[in-house]
């Protein structure tokens, strides 16, 4: 699947589980958008996969739901899993999950045997961005997460469970 095809089926995948869980949860969308202080019409684009989003938003929908990052890109629909951290404001949240996720890249991307100047080329996003995501800053766009996942050929729940394995290289073709 080439890169675009995947972005449209990642942010189509992940406005269903946001659609499934605000369900499950027994929550309607202006409940949703108060919660995550959001616009009805964002929500609402959100689930239909219609908007490119950035992590602080793909945050505080998981606050307001309260569960982890990877529940919202589980597209097998799997277990809602609630977070166990308490933060006292959304914005610890933010920065804690920034720097969870830049180590979890750092790993997927030694784990290829691959530098971050290689993963910047294959994922082709500027080095020094690749640099700012592994060390916690910045709020990163959903279609370079897409593409850093593409890049280092996983899963986007891949990039979000933080305590999971790592996949096997046998068949990881993404060598310059």
């Amino acid at each position: 699947m080439n890169l675009d095809a995947r972005f449209a089926h990642e942010l189509t995948s992940f406005g269903e589980r946001v659609k499934e869980v605000r369900t499950r949860k027994k929550l309607t969308q202006p409940n949703l958008g108060a919660l995550a202080n959001m616009r009805v019409s964002n929500i609402s684009r959100i689930e239909k996969g219609s908007t490119n989003l950035k992590l602080a938003t793909i945050i505080r929908l998981a606050d307001a739901f309260k569960v982890t990052l990877s529940t919202l890109f589980d597209e097998k629909g799997g277990k809602i899993i609630h977070i166990r951290k308490k933060y006292k404001v959304a914005e610890e949240r933010f920065e804690d999950e920034k720097k969870r996720m830049g180590l979890r890249i750092e790993g997927l991307t030694k784990h290829r045997n691959l530098k971050q100047d290689e993963l910047a080329i294959l994922a082709k996003i500027d080095a020094a961005d690749i640099s700012r995501y592994i060390n916690g800053d910045g709020n990163i766009e959903f279609f370079n997460i897409v593409k850093i996942a593409h890049a280092l050929e996983v899963e986007l729940i891949d990039i979000f469970n933080y305590n999971g394995t790592f996949p096997d290289n046998k068949r990881f073709k993404g060598r310059l």
